[in-house]
């Protein structure tokens, strides 16, 4: 079956990526799995989806009607909604990026990305960053997120598509590494 990216369209592709996203979790993959396949860290509620969808919906991976990737779309105005991301906003606000703080450019944040196992290997991770692009490059110069040091996985995929250690930096329990990508 073909898989098709688009923007979220409704609350059910809303609950579909938080069913997505428990399966992911890091508390719920074995120190294995975490290894081989990588993990998501925040875990959202389908109300701070809904507030983030209205703003910048989300890309979302389908096939069929089941929702088997997405790539949260957050923006800075958030950064108070989610409480272990403060931190992280406070980093990217400060970064120097082309000699300006990033704080002063129009950017927007990578909340979290996933793919669900069935389909991981088959271009959907790079799809879902190419439609990203292509609905958000026109208003942002910048997608920048944060990927724990023991994700591997992912920190192989962004710099696959684009994007580039801006920062690191650690906290008593993770070692995190900042990329960016300008457009």
């Amino acid at each position: 079956m073909e898989i098709k990216f688009s923007l979220v369209q409704n609350e059910a592709d809303l609950v579909q990526i938080l069913v997505l996203q428990q399966q992911n979790l890091a508390r719920h993959l074995s120190s294995d799995q975490i290894a081989s396949q990588g993990f998501v860290t925040v875990e959202h509620t389908l109300e701070q989806l809904q507030k983030m969808h209205r703003s910048a919906p989300s890309i979302i991976a389908k096939m069929g009607e089941q929702v088997v990737g997405y790539n949260i779309a957050m923006l800075p105005d958030f950064r108070q909604e989610i409480a272990v991301l403060v931190q992280m906003f406070d980093i990217f606000d400060s970064l120097m990026v082309n000699g300006q703080t990033l704080g002063s450019q129009r950017y927007i944040v990578c909340g979290q990305v996933c793919v669900a196992e069935a389909v991981r290997g088959r271009g959907v991770f790079e799809g879902m960053y190419v439609a990203y692009q292509q609905y958000y490059s026109p208003l942002y110069r910048y997608i920048v997120t944060e990927i724990a040091d023991r994700n591997r996985r992912s920190l192989r995929a962004h710099e696959k598509v684009g994007f580039s250690t801006w920062h690191r930096y650690d906290t008593p329990a993770e070692s995190w590494h900042i990329v960016g990508w300008e457009w």
